[in-house]
């Protein structure tokens, strides 16, 4: 029998997080669902549980953020896709992780191109966790 809810963090507000067990999100046809095995905390994710006004607006910024939220990027993936799935994949419609910035529309093949280069210069300058 397959799961229908996971755990997860819910930001509902500034200083509001809540541990919670929600649905798991379903894939459509031209998206990839993976099961994550572990999310890390960087700065934006602080930065916004704080109510940093950069992700929830105010002096003169737009908000991002539509709560409810599950915060993290930073991820590790517990399942390898299929590379055959990807290769058929032109595009990442959804990221099914609720990403501050927005959700993300990326083309496989540039997002794969730009990873290295990425690298580095993180490599290079010595301050990979900067970007």
């Amino acid at each position: 029998m397959t799961e229908s809810s996971m755990t997860a963090v819910v930001e509902y507000g500034p200083n509001q997080l809540k541990l919670e067990s929600v649905p798991i999100p379903t894939a459509a046809a031209n998206e990839v669902l993976t099961e994550i095995e572990a999310c890390g905390v960087c700065t934006s994710d602080v930065k916004a549980g704080h109510g940093a006004p950069r992700y929830w607006g105010g002096n003169g910024q737009p908000k991002w953020i539509r709560e409810p939220v599950v915060p993290g990027h930073d991820l590790l993936d517990n399942k390898q896709v299929p590379q055959t799935a990807l290769l058929n994949m032109p595009v990442i419609k959804k990221d099914k992780v609720d990403y501050y910035y927005s959700q993300l529309y990326v083309k496989l093949q540039d997002f794969l191109k730009a990873l290295p280069d990425l690298i580095k210069k993180n490599m290079a300058s010595g301050d990979y966790a900067s970007q």
